[in-house]
């Protein structure tokens, strides 16, 4: 008699559509840096999917009522991230009672949040490669309070979530792992629109390096080095140079091409300027539209990642998805990217990462089903998958339920 009940009530809960969980997700970091590519691609993914009502906390500054319409609303408020206002002030000020559920898009969580709370910790890299002397210190506590208090916890990879459960003590249960989201291309690639556009073709053969920022365990000096020691082997070597010549890439024509948010701090940084010289074969673009970006990952030869470490690598997927060969240092979170089609340097030293430079170059062209292989597996990583997981997270914890 009780299993009839049982399948009764699961057979109703099946037929009646469940009311839409309000959400609160905590929006300030949008358009900075790659918090704010996760913010953008989680908001749009939710709105894909449905049964999750968006609203979006913010800055004043911030508001983008143009980037999703009226389908989120939103919530302003001054405290700037990473603040005491934020951490104690700010929840005082914001009707929680509102919403279902709070999510932090990083790992520091305001105090006396009164309902279910989730964080997304993309990476413990302010512990394992600290930029300041203090962070490891601050970070640890920041994370082991968050820890305490929040219901669950999204790691963007198992290498970061590996690193919760071994460094910080976080139970198994209480991480889940949801990886970050590619956003799928819209633009034609057969009709650019700018004059940058344009000109890529022109500049071929070239590799391409994508920094939102220059921080330490980025290693630019090292991609520097990396590039213009393969691009002498293979200026220099006449075996290389002939087989490079053989797949359409002459070696001393060899271009690197620097983009991002992040290369436009190179103005700013003399150090990294006179290293990069007065050299002919590397070009900084600074920051470029989507469109542009496209189109770069499209032409290139190759994309080269010289991080030492990451949480997670959009610039990896995005390659992936282009038909792009990847060329990487063998970091964890990289490598549960990367293809057979991607080189991946035997070590983390300079000469290895040159070394899988030059192999890149070498390598033939992608074949059409190893480009549509790659986005097969893309599919994993879409926002509508990734956002579907994380809308029963949300659920979930609402409930009390098991994820």
């Amino acid at each position: 008699m009780e299993s009839q009940s049982s399948e009764l009530v699961e057979t109703l809960t099946e037929r009646i559509p469940l009311r839409p969980v309000n959400l609160l997700l905590d929006g300030r970091k949008l358009g900075d840096g790659g918090i704010g590519v996760y913010i953008d691609n989680l908001v749009k993914g939710l709105l894909e999917v449905g049964h999750v009502r968006v609203s979006v906390l913010t800055h004043p500054d911030k508001v983008q009522t143009t980037r999703y319409g009226k389908d989120v609303t939103w919530l302003l408020d001054r405290a700037k991230p990473y603040s005491i206002d934020e951490m104690i002030w700010m929840p005082q000020r914001v009707p929680f009672s509102l919403f279902d559920v709070f999510h932090s898009p990083h790992y520091t969580l305001p105090f006396g949040i009164p309902i279910p709370k989730v964080i997304t910790v993309h990476d413990l890299i302010h512990i394992t490669h600290p930029e300041r002397s203090y962070y490891p210190f601050v970070a640890r506590r920041m994370i082991a309070s968050a820890l305490k208090r929040v219901d669950k916890v999204i790691a963007v990879s198992r290498d970061t979530r590996e690193q919760l459960l071994t460094e910080m003590g976080a139970s198994p249960e209480q991480v889940v792992w949801v990886p970050n989201a590619v956003c799928e291309s819209k633009s034609d690639l057969r009709s650019p629109r700018s004059g940058l556009c344009k000109k890529i073709s022109e500049m071929k053969p070239y590799l391409l390096a994508v920094f939102s920022n220059l921080k330490p365990h980025k290693a630019f000096p090292d991609l520097i080095k990396a590039f213009i020691e393969a691009r002498e082997e293979l200026t220099t070597s006449p075996v290389l140079s002939s087989q490079a010549l053989n797949n359409n890439v002459n070696p001393k024509s060899l271009k690197l091409v620097l983009v991002g948010q992040g290369t436009e701090e190179l103005m700013q940084n003399p150090e990294l300027l006179h290293l990069i010289g007065h050299s002919e074969a590397i070009h900084v673009l600074g920051k470029v539209s989507a469109e542009e970006l496209d189109y770069l990952y499209a032409g290139a030869t190759g994309v080269v990642i010289s991080s030492l470490a990451e949480g997670f690598c959009l610039p990896a997927l995005e390659a992936q998805a282009h038909g792009t060969r990847v060329i990487a240092r063998p970091v964890p979170a990289i490598q549960e990217l990367a293809s057979s089609n991607d080189c991946i340097a035997r070590d983390l030293s300079v000469g290895a990462l040159a070394h899988a430079i030059r192999d890149a170059v070498l390598k033939i062209k992608l074949e059409p089903h190893q480009v549509s292989e790659n986005r097969e597996r893309l599919q994993l990583y879409s926002l509508k998958s990734t956002a579907m997981q994380i809308s029963k997270i949300y659920r979930a914890v609402v409930s009390s339920e098991s994820v």
